[in-house]
């Protein structure tokens, strides 16, 4: 699976395991995060970043997975393209939907707040130094807060460094 030591599910034991738990049985524990098991550090970094957008109060499951998936699919990050789009279709969305996610993200089916919050992201990632001001006020004439603007782009932008070391380290 990977080229470098990493632990499966099965093997997992103390914060390894505590970590794994996370992630309901049905869906298991996605496999980017076995390989982060290399590093503990990591690992327990990422737990916190779950646990953190888990609750999070504003930024909710359907969201964090369209931004995941938005970025998954940008990359050819495969494996989060198949997951974060399974979560997606097994709530609702079909493929045309999936597709609209990375071709036009007003014909996304999400609440019009979050589809602002989808656009924001999707323009921040293409185009950063074109993000100023009025982009933030959009996001608060929605009823974002500043500080969900960055944590939703510091989500989906998370995705291009695992991306990579999945990539880097796979077999």
């Amino acid at each position: 699976m990977f080229v470098i030591k990493h632990v499966s599910p099965e093997q997992a034991t103390g914060t390894v395991a505590e970590v794994y738990n996370l992630f309901p049985k049905d869906i298991g524990v996605p496999v980017p995060l076995q390989l982060l098991s290399a590093s503990p550090g990591i690992l327990e970094l990422q737990a916190g970043f779950t646990r953190y957008y888990k609750n999070h109060q504003s930024l909710g499951f359907p969201l964090l997975s369209v931004l995941r998936y938005l970025v998954a699919s940008r990359e050819g990050y495969d494996y989060c393209i198949e997951f974060n789009g399974g979560m997606l279709a097994r709530h609702g969305l079909s493929e045309d939907e999936l597709q609209a996610i990375t071709e036009d993200p007003a014909k996304v089916p999400l609440d019009p707040k979050d589809v602002a919050m989808l656009e924001f992201v999707s323009k921040s990632l293409d185009y950063p130094l074109d993000i100023g001001r009025a982009d933030v006020q959009i996001l608060k004439d929605y009823g974002w807060s500043e500080s969900d603007a960055l944590d939703a782009l510091i989500h989906a932008s998370l995705m291009f460094a695992f991306g990579a070391a999945f990539r880097a380290f796979s077999e």
